[in-house]
Formats: structure tokens, C-alpha cells, sequence
């Protein structure tokens, strides 16, 4: 029988205690990985999949992922009434299409970025901040 008690030991199996697990966060107290879910009856298959994969903040992707639900949901429900203005002659959902294009080119944008190794983003995050910097100033310019 699963109990509350059973659940919480577990599940604190998979806590990374300490500094000297930060390398390998999936790794157990007792040293195997995955021990707690493959004692679960898994048999070893999460951590099979795990091991393949790279490692990402899931709870920035899953806000990510809602944010971008929730704006195109937004751009949906405030341009579906400008098809029926004189102004804009275009289909309903137009704005809506090339909204999803611009997110899933930037999916796809992110995904390349992503496969750039950290220390070379950390060499070039100051010519990165001084062409952020110029680029703001360019738009308090007048005339531009």
C-alpha cells in the first residue's frame, strides 16, 4: 500500500543534498541514480532516459511555455475583430498565424542558442550588455 510516509522517502531519495551533488542532481542518497524511482518499479528506465538527456530548469520552460500560450491567446482575442475593419482588409485570424510563425521561429532560434556551451556565452556577455546598451540608446536618438 502507497502511504504518505512511503511517498516522502521516496521522493527525498531524489533531493540533492549538499554541495557535492551539484554535478549530478539526479543522483540519490544512497549513490545510484534513480535509485528511489527504479526500486519504484521503473526498472532503471527513467534513468536511462535521463542519462541521454541535457539538463534544463523544466520549471522555466514550463513558464516559458505558459507565457507564450497566454500571449498567443492574446494577440487571438484583441486582432480577430480587426478583420471586420475597413482599415485592415485581412483574413481573421491573420494576425494569429504570423504570431505562431514569429514563436515557432523563435523556438526554433532558442533551440540553436541553447546548444551554445556556457562558458562561451559567460566570454562574451560584456560585448553582449555593450551592444544592448548602444542599442538602447539608439532609440532615444531623435529622428530615428
Amino acid at each position: 500500500m502507497l502511504t504518505w510516509e512511503r511517498v516522502v522517502s521516496l521522493t527525498g531519495l531524489l533531493v540533492r543534498r549538499g554541495a557535492e551533488r551539484r554535478d549530478r542532481p539526479w543522483t540519490s542518497a544512497s549513490g545510484g541514480t534513480l535509485s528511489a524511482l527504479s526500486a519504484a518499479g521503473t526498472r532503471g528506465g527513467i534513468a536511462a532516459l535521463r542519462a541521454g538527456l541535457p539538463r534544463f530548469d523544466i520549471g522555466l520552460v514550463c513558464a516559458i511555455v505558459v507565457l507564450v500560450m497566454l500571449g498567443t491567446v492574446m494577440v487571438y482575442s484583441s486582432s480577430i475583430a480587426l478583420a471586420d475593419s475597413p482599415r485592415y482588409r485581412v483574413a481573421p485570424d491573420s494576425f494569429l498565424l504570423r504570431h505562431v510563425l514569429f514563436v515557432a521561429a523563435s523556438a526554433a532560434i532558442a533551440g540553436v542558442l541553447a546548444r551554445i556551451p556556457m562558458d562561451r556565452w559567460q566570454r562574451l556577455a560584456p560585448l553582449a550588455f555593450l551592444a544592448a546598451a548602444v542599442l538602447l540608446v539608439i532609440v532615444l536618438a531623435p529622428g530615428t
